[in-house]
């Protein structure tokens, strides 16, 4: 190879490399909302921290001058107050061990923000620029973020090293294969 055919691929990966990663996170944004959604069913934050106020501890419950309470239509079991919370949430929405990745199941004690289902299936990740932005949707997402952190919709460790693994690695040969390196 002379030198003009490397200065061409030198040239070609310094001008695309950035486009070509940004192009990859914005063509796998799905995969990004659905990693988000998956650490919140584990019940944990983007810093792979439990999600805090558990049950026991909201104010939701502490502040109420009547227990929540909820009875079963099916089974006829009353639930009441944040115990019964608890233990309904585990009921209907039993902790997994994350399906993507593999993520442990959350303690029954701390919350999955599946309160309505709306609030997980508004999620979604778009590109903004240069940046992939993690949208909570409209709805109950603003109060949801605000009274858990920001953090809930940061991509966790474990979620970047998968998505790097599956999802860029093949991108970049696949780049650098196209600029005729390799």
């Amino acid at each position: 190879m002379d030198i003009e055919k490397v200065t061409d691929i030198i040239h070609k990966i310094s001008e695309g490399f950035e486009e070509a990663c940004l192009k990859c996170l914005d063509d796998h944004s799905g995969i990004i909302a659905d990693a988000v959604r998956e650490q919140l069913e584990s019940g944990q934050d983007g810093n792979g921290a439990p999600l805090s106020p558990t049950y026991l501890e909201d104010d939701y419950f502490r502040n109420r001058k009547i227990p929540w309470h909820r009875t079963d239509e099916d089974t006829g079991k009353t639930y009441v107050g944040a115990e019964g919370y608890r233990d309904w949430k585990r009921d209907i929405t039993p902790p997994m061990k994350g399906t993507m990745l593999g993520l442990p199941p959350r303690p029954a004690d701390v919350p999955n923000l599946r309160i309505d289902g709306t609030f997980h299936s508004a999620i979604n990740a778009k590109r903004v620029g240069d940046v992939i932005v993690i949208d909570p949707g409209n709805g109950r997402g603003p109060a949801i973020v605000s009274k858990y952190s920001d953090s809930i919709l940061d991509i966790g460790p474990v979620a970047v090293e998968y998505f790097i693994s599956t999802f860029m690695l093949p991108a970049i040969d696949s780049f650098l294969k196209e600029c005729g390196y390799r």
